[in-house]
């Protein structure tokens, strides 16, 4: 899989957090972040709650790098589906399936609001984060899993995205067997252990 990417630079994971916060500022790709972090996950502002799932797979104390993806349509859809509870529950098996197989799996997503309003204007350019799992060669996404599911859709109906520029990806690479902290992160979820 990492024969389809080029690399651009290092990053460091403070800019890589500053452009995930810009992108979810973003009413494109979904305008209520912040009370979701707030009000329904239970903690002050975003940055506490995009920090708390960011510890879980220690982003800070991670080499980063940034990489174009030459052939999205194909590749993105490729992407493992993120270790959260609302991309996971239901699914036969967790941390296990694609965003192409998500598609298959549950018929729901190709009617999911959010996602067909990404489909329609999809924000360019875009970047997502990502961890690459040696023993699977296969990409899964920590970050921009409703731009990666909005890909596989157009994929699904045979739909062209018109990319006036290829999109990104941070990336880090577990070491081998590292691919259990995604368990642990579904299993932890994202809401403020300490709120009332």
């Amino acid at each position: 899989m990492l024969n389809n990417l080029s690399e651009i630079k290092d990053v460091s994971w403070e800019e890589a957090f500053d452009n995930w916060k810009s992108r979810e500022m973003n009413p494109i790709c979904r305008d209520d972040w912040i009370e979701v972090a707030t009000k329904i996950k239970g903690w002050p502002d975003w940055e506490s709650w995009r920090t708390y799932s960011a510890n879980q797979f220690d982003a800070k104390n991670r080499k980063w790098k940034k990489f174009l993806i030459n052939d999205p349509d194909t590749i993105i859809p490729n992407f493992q589906v993120g270790p959260f509870s609302g991309w996971q529950k239901d699914l036969p098996k967790t941390n296990t399936y694609t965003f192409k197989e998500l598609i298959d799996l549950k018929p729901e997503y190709q009617t999911h609001s959010r996602i067909l309003k990404i489909l329609e204007n999809f924000p360019q350019p875009t970047e997502i984060i990502g961890a690459y799992i040696p023993e699977k060669n296969r990409i899964v996404c920590l970050e921009g899993s409703h731009r990666c599911a909005a890909i596989a859709l157009a994929q699904h109906f045979n739909k062209n995205i018109i990319w006036t520029v290829k999109p990104a990806i941070v990336l880090t690479e577990f070491k081998q067997g590292e691919a259990e902290i995604l368990d642990s992160i579904l299993k932890t979820g994202s809401s403020n252990p300490n709120a009332i």
